[in-house]
């Protein structure tokens, strides 16, 4: 038995757009093809949509299924949800070029007569564990249920690939479907969501537990990181940061003063926030991880593939974010030090020393550039 498909994956996707972009996932197929089948006459088609039919196709590819030992409990779950919401034509249709590499025409019109026949409808419905009718025993050994008998017994293997390609094809395009509605909804809550509300909670749209979970924990960890970036910028509201550097609060010794406190106070909401970034990540990663997904899922390995780059951005946000930091005390250290030798004209910053004017510029400059390289992030 193969062993549950886990992908190690922090599914930051809707933290915030410098990260991962806010999209739908993309559907890809992991299931082996099956090799290409000769073409089919009009004819032939006919005659073995007409058999499959009669003897309702759909479930011969549905005892396949039922009686593939290799498959786990969450692959028939899945096959489970699939059979309930497809139409019988279409289970029907997956397996008949399959079948058609092993009965003729004639002999696929035969097993259309035999079993459009009484006898042959009661054979249909009659339940294998149970004592058969004299009847159902005569047709079972007919020629025409035989000739199915062995048909299907030589198309199992190519029955079984058929069955997991199509499963592995309906996950991702559930997943797909799953993902955009779910991304829908986030959006909607991210716009109008206080600090206090609760997350997405499970996500039931899919109606089939490994997504659901995929999705819950994708919708959860959007919405935690959400609040972690409105918490953040309540405190760079309530800061008031954007006028600690302004030429009027250099000049005064208590708001240079006011300014390297708010500067601490920021320095520690930034760690909170990226500590709270890194352990949703982590959180993320052990509940993806839990998730027994049915078939190899090519949404779980793009995001997987994500993880490096992540953390990376990450680290590289928590330097800018040190180097802004670093950016803003230097200049107010500037300032400290230099009280009663600056003074502010027509809302400018007026330095009579030429060297402190040169050092004012570099450290502007390198303010700048640590600006730039958290826009860059």
């Amino acid at each position: 038995m193969s062993k549950p498909v886990t992908r190690t994956t922090l599914l930051l996707a809707l933290l915030l757009p410098p990260l991962l972009p806010l999209a739908p996932m993309g559907v890809a197929s992991a299931a082996a093809p099956l090799a290409a089948a000769p073409a089919l006459s009009s004819s032939q088609l006919e005659e073995m949509r007409r058999m499959l039919a009669v003897v309702k196709g759909e479930t011969i590819l549905q005892a396949a299924v039922r009686e593939n030992t290799a498959l786990r409990a969450s692959q028939h779950a899945l096959f489970a949800y699939l059979f309930a919401n497809t139409a019988a034509e279409r289970q029907q249709d997956l397996i008949l070029r399959v079948l058609a590499r092993h009965v003729s025409p004639g002999g696929a019109r035969s097993i259309s007569e035999a079993y459009a026949t009484l006898p042959g409808q009661r054979a249909l419905i009659a339940r294998a564990d149970a004592p058969q009718a004299d009847v159902v025993v005569a047709f079972n050994a007919s020629a025409p249920a035989l000739l199915l008998a062995s048909t299907v017994a030589a198309a199992r293997p190519e029955i079984e690939q058929a069955a997991n390609a199509w499963a592995a094809e309906s996950q991702e395009k559930l997943i797909k479907q799953a993902s955009a509605s779910m991304l829908d909804e986030v959006r909607l809550m991210r716009a109008r969501a206080a600090y206090s509300d609760p997350a997405l909670g499970p996500y039931s749209k899919s109606k089939v537990a490994p997504i659901e979970q995929m999705m819950t924990a994708h919708a959860d960890s959007a919405l935690r990181n959400a609040r972690a970036t409105r918490v953040l910028d309540q405190t760079l509201e309530e800061l008031d940061w954007g006028a600690v550097l302004r030429p009027a609060n250099l000049v005064s010794a208590k708001a240079v003063g006011e300014g390297q406190r708010k500067v601490e106070a920021l320095q520690l909401a930034m760690g909170r926030y990226l500590q709270a970034l890194k352990a949703d990540a982590q959180q993320n990663d052990d509940e993806l991880n839990k998730i027994d997904m049915p078939f190899e899922s090519k949404a779980l390995d793009d995001l997987a593939r994500e993880v490096g780059r992540v953390l990376v951005k990450l680290a590289q946000l928590e330097k800018a974010h040190d180097g802004v930091i670093e950016g803003y005390r230097n200049i107010l250290d500037f300032a400290a030090a230099r009280q009663g030798k600056l003074s502010v004209k027509n809302g400018k910053l007026v330095i009579a020393d030429k060297a402190d004017q040169y050092t004012y510029a570099a450290l502007n400059a390198k303010l700048g550039a640590a600006r730039a390289a958290i826009a860059a992030k």
